[in-house]
C-alpha cells in the first residue's frame, strides 16, 4: 500500500520500540508522474476566451511538496494569458498529495516546475 511501502521499520535500538525508517528519495505523486499529468489534464478546464481565440501552448507552474505530502506554494513561472494559467495554478491547488521527499531519513519539503499544455 502507498504510504506503507514506502517506509522499513527496525527496532530502536536506545527505545527498544519500532521505529519508521523512511527511504530515501525525491518526492512523487502517488502513482508516477504520468499519472499526476494525466490527472492534471483530466481537471483542467480550458477557459472559452482561450478556445475561442484558439490559444494552444504551454503554461509553467512552480510548486512546493511539503513534508505531509501536500502540493503548496503553487506560482506562475511563465504563463499564455487568456485565463490559462489561472485555470492551471488552480488544477494544481486541487491536485492529490504526493509522498513527501526523504532526506538523511527525514521528510523534507521539495519545490518543482512543471509544464501543462493548453
Amino acid at each position: 500500500t502507498g504510504a506503507d511501502s514506502s517506509k522499513k521499520y527496525q527496532a530502536g535500538l536506545d527505545s527498544g520500540q519500532v521505529q519508521p525508517v523512511y527511504e530515501e528519495g525525491p518526492a512523487s505523486p502517488y502513482g508516477g508522474l504520468a499519472e499526476f499529468m494525466k490527472w492534471v489534464q483530466q481537471n483542467l478546464k480550458v477557459p472559452k476566451e482561450a478556445t475561442e481565440n484558439n490559444v494552444h501552448g504551454t503554461v509553467y507552474v512552480h510548486f512546493t511538496i511539503d513534508t505531509t505530502g501536500q502540493i503548496t506554494k503553487v506560482t506562475l513561472s511563465k504563463g499564455l494569458g487568456y485565463g490559462c494559467d489561472e485555470a492551471v495554478v488552480e488544477v494544481i491547488k486541487r491536485a492529490p498529495a504526493w509522498k513527501p521527499a526523504i532526506r538523511d531519513g527525514m521528510r523534507v519539503v521539495q519545490r518543482f516546475i512543471i509544464p501543462v499544455k493548453i
